[in-house]
């Protein structure tokens, strides 16, 4: 409401916001302009970045792109405003991985194209055998990724504020450890923040996926940068 030009119209083709690009959920490990730089090499002028990486300036123009591209929960709130103040449609989702950014592309195609919101990692298989604790968006779409290059059954555990419409089939919100403990199983592989191995059970597989937006800068330096990269062997076993 203050800082965007209500004058602004609307352009076709490939023009792009990026929205909750926050350093809790992408650290400084690089990972916020590979995300940037995967959208450019495919075509895409990325008008703002919300909030890292932009000017005030590039702010006020946001009403400019066809599309928006929501990375993380913390996006949802300012693309729905976005959309009703420009008509701008948005996808949810992360490029990570070697296979999933293809799909997320076709979504901001479409999406540009027809006005709809989509959810590209939706729609994966349902199954335990990895087991993602994280952000809703961010883990979706490694979820979306890694069944995309191993075939894996993958369901995540949300402990943080989120939408049931940003949660697949067999994904959970679980808000605090009493919540997790019952859903995890000795014969799971698990992915998480480090700070989360205690509550797991003994004889799982821990692969360790830090995050400032639960255990601070502790492990910041070992936080992996995903994007165009094969997940598991971004991944540290625990």
């Amino acid at each position: 409401d203050r800082f965007t030009d209500k004058t602004v119209k609307r352009e076709s083709g490939k023009t792009v916001n990026l929205l909750g690009l926050t350093p809790l959920d992408f650290s400084i490990n690089g990972t916020a302009e590979s995300i940037r730089a995967f959208l450019e090499a495919n075509g895409y002028t990325v008008v703002s970045s919300w909030a890292m990486g932009s000017t005030l300036d590039d702010i006020r123009e946001s009403g400019r792109a066809a599309v928006n591209l929501v990375v993380s929960y913390a996006g949802i709130p300012a693309a729905k405003k976005l959309k009703d103040l420009f008509g701008t449609p948005y996808v949810t989702g992360v490029p990570f991985g070697k296979k999933f950014p293809d799909t997320l592309l076709k979504a901001l195609t479409d999406s540009a194209a027809d006005g709809k919101d989509r959810v590209p990692y939706m729609g994966r298989r349902p199954g335990k055998e990895l087991t993602l604790i994280g952000e809703s968006v961010t883990s979706g779409s490694l979820a979306a990724a890694l069944a995309a290059e191993c075939g894996l059954g993958v369901r995540v555990l949300c402990p943080l504020e989120t939408e049931a419409a940003l949660l697949d089939a067999g994904d959970r919100i679980a808000p605090d450890e009493d919540d997790l403990t019952p859903l995890l199983r000795p014969e799971d592989a698990i992915v998480a923040d480090p700070l989360y191995k205690p509550i797991c059970p003994a004889g799982s597989r821990f692969y360790s996926l830090p995050s400032e937006s639960f255990s601070g800068r502790i492990f910041r330096k070992e936080i992996p940068n995903l994007i165009g990269t094969e997940i598991m062997k971004g991944l540290k076993r625990l």
